[in-house]
């Protein structure tokens, strides 16, 4: 079964941009879907216009979703894998909020990870990943965590 984040933004930014920006952070190889890292990881963005997918963005606090991005973490062969791509994700998503800014939110799953809202990153301080995967600490760190859901 596969991880997956979600991120909604109020960014004016193409399909073409954010995988761009994507494919250096990860160094992963352009695909049919968006982008690739061996059997690991796998992203795709899309301009945000269907009902379902704005409905979703609003609920989960982004007024005017116009781009989305979903990073897949397939299988992974142990937890330090997991943990380190994980990891990987979230400095991606963060890199992409700084070059981009604009309102936005990061979902696993369901559940709200993080949230930029007047011009600030505040973490999801119930999200038990900032608890349970050690190679986040860095991240908790520096940014404002309060409960977001």
């Amino acid at each position: 079964m596969a991880n997956e984040y979600w991120l909604y933004s109020e960014a004016e930014v193409t399909r073409e941009q954010v995988l761009a920006q994507l494919a250096g952070l990860f160094d992963a190889e352009h695909t049919d879907f968006g982008l690739g890292r061996g059997e690991s990881l796998a992203v795709t963005a899309w301009p945000v216009d269907s009902g379902e997918r704005i409905e979703v963005a609003r609920d989960a606090g982004v007024a005017e979703p116009k781009v989305g991005a979903l990073f897949r973490l397939r299988s992974v062969d142990t937890i330090e894998t997991a943990d380190r791509e994980t990891r990987e994700i979230l400095d991606a998503v963060l890199a992409l909020l700084r070059a981009y800014p604009a309102d936005a939110v990061l979902q696993f799953d369901t559940e709200t990870v993080l949230r930029r809202a007047d011009g600030q990153v505040v973490l999801n301080s119930d999200w038990p990943g900032w608890a349970e995967i050690p190679t986040l600490a860095a991240i908790v760190a520096g940014y404002p965590a309060r409960p977001l859901d």
